[in-house]
């Protein structure tokens, strides 16, 4: 008689490997070309250029600037990061993917969320551009990368943007697998879904970041999920 799998057994087996995959390889990389990175918390650190950026848990970037031929560029490795740029001549630029935005003066936050890539504007005026489209966005606006296509919307107000520095996540109609993206970035070992589907419902609520472990409890109760701890190999989120 052949033995009998244990498909739990095998999520978790299969969770760990991939896993291992990932900390071996990827943020090692980044870890060698980043300027700045963070661990399980936010930081704030003053760029080269001056103005301020603010990186969420488990976000890196580069410093691209240089003050003698007066360029101001960062370029967004993982992660998110929050920009507060002083009015000057030279533009600052943030290169996010094949996504390149510019700025005069003004705060805004860019983010990599689960394959997604977004800008939320808290303040003055930002120029998108991805090859020969530009879009234009003010304050309360928000553009979103996603599956090849561009989605802008106006008027989403600007409480909610980059909030993770105050351990906030406010978050309205967003996909479950970018709320778990998010806090993964501050849970040791990682976290995987399982279930089809799953990863594409929609939350919305506000969560404590301060309590990761909590937030995503209470993610898992309120969509009627349960986890499953893998040890050291991290956490399973199942419907």
């Amino acid at each position: 008689m052949k033995p009998r799998s244990n498909p739990l057994g095998v999520a978790i087996l299969a969770m760990g490997l991939g896993l291992f995959a990932y900390f071996s390889a990827e943020p090692i990389r980044i870890s060698l070309i980043a300027d700045v990175s963070t661990g399980f918390e936010p930081i704030e650190t003053s760029l080269a250029s001056g103005d301020l950026a603010f990186l969420d848990a488990g976000s890196a970037i580069i410093d691209n600037t240089d003050a003698s031929e007066g360029i101001r560029a960062v370029t967004v490795l993982k992660g998110a990061a929050f920009f507060e740029v002083s009015k000057d001549d030279q533009p600052f630029k943030v290169a996010l993917g094949d996504i390149n935005v510019e700025v005069i003066g003004t705060a805004f936050e860019t983010a990599f969320v689960h394959d997604t890539l977004t800008v939320d504007v808290a303040e003055g005026v930002v120029r998108v551009a991805r090859d020969d489209e530009v879009w234009r966005l003010e304050a309360g606006d928000r553009f979103v990368w996603s599956n090849g296509e561009a989605l802008l919307f106006s008027g989403v107000g600007t409480i909610s943007v980059a909030n993770w520095r105050q351990n906030q996540l406010i978050v309205q109609n967003m996909p479950v697998a970018q709320v778990v993206d998010i806090l993964d970035r501050r849970i040791s070992g990682g976290i995987v879904i399982l279930g089809s589907g799953f990863s594409d419902k929609t939350v919305s609520g506000s969560f404590d970041l301060s309590d990761p472990i909590g937030a995503l409890s209470i993610l898992a109760a309120t969509q009627n999920a349960r986890l499953v701890s893998g040890g050291l190999l991290g956490t399973l989120l199942m419907p």
